[in-house]
């Protein structure tokens, strides 16, 4: 009686399915490099002579949604679990937000403004936080997640983070608050995807901070060669 024969694939045919699986993951992380490298070339030179130009970017990220019928509920635009994010981190973010103004006090360092003024401020930076928020994880940890194999997940909250603080550069204080905050950020974005949570948190801590802190210290909050000159 012979043995039964074990069917094996050819070998070329593995190795073509294997290119096949991995092309999208490829694609997806060149396009998040390619975004990024654009990025980094208007801060540090196309700005200072054109602002507006950084629409283009965020023309060709939306386009990159689109074709991959991306909703905004999908990105995180979403009020469900809104109030969920509230009851769960409310305790974390007065914290991390009431640090920073209890020494402003203690050191005598709080922006002398007024009621309004700070109330104009933190609406202002809850709107430009949530546009963060949604760079850092509507964009790119989405992109690096879909790059990242089943077994590199756990890199794609330290990696976009990364990315995030190095577009803060050389501001030696954003550099380092934005990777430990973007680092809680993504991995907060992970579970629940709620961007507009993020963003308000991000205006309400990122407003605390820039009251309080001198800006010997933050560089008045400039990035780039505004940083450098400043």
């Amino acid at each position: 009686m012979s043995m039964p024969r074990i069917l094996r694939p050819a070998p070329a045919a593995t190795a073509a399915a294997v290119r096949d699986a991995s092309a999208p993951r490829t694609a997806d992380a060149l396009e998040a490099v390619g975004v990024f490298v654009l990025i980094l070339i208007h801060i540090w030179w196309v700005a200072a002579y054109f602002r507006p130009a950084w629409l283009a970017i965020l023309a060709l990220v939306v386009y990159s949604h689109r074709r991959r019928h991306e909703t905004l509920a999908w990105l995180g635009f979403r009020p469900d679990n809104f109030l969920r994010c509230v009851r769960d981190f409310a305790p974390l973010i007065i914290g991390l937000a009431g640090v920073p103004l209890a020494l402003g006090v203690l050191f005598g360092t709080l922006r002398p403004w007024g009621l309004q003024k700070a109330a104009v401020f933190v609406s202002y930076y809850c709107i430009w936080g949530t546009f963060q928020q949604y760079a850092l994880n509507g964009y790119f940890v989405n992109r690096l997640s879909a790059a990242a194999g089943p077994g590199e997940q756990r890199w794609v909250a330290l990696l976009a983070a990364t990315l995030f603080s190095v577009a803060h550069a050389p501001n030696w204080f954003l550099v380092s608050v934005t990777f430990t905050l973007g680092l809680l950020c993504a991995r907060i974005y992970l579970t629940y995807r709620n961007l507009l949570f993020l963003g308000i948190a991000h205006g309400i801590i990122g407003s605390a901070l820039y009251v309080t802190v001198p800006d010997w210290m933050s560089l008045h909050f400039h990035i780039g060669p505004r940083a450098m000159h400043y």
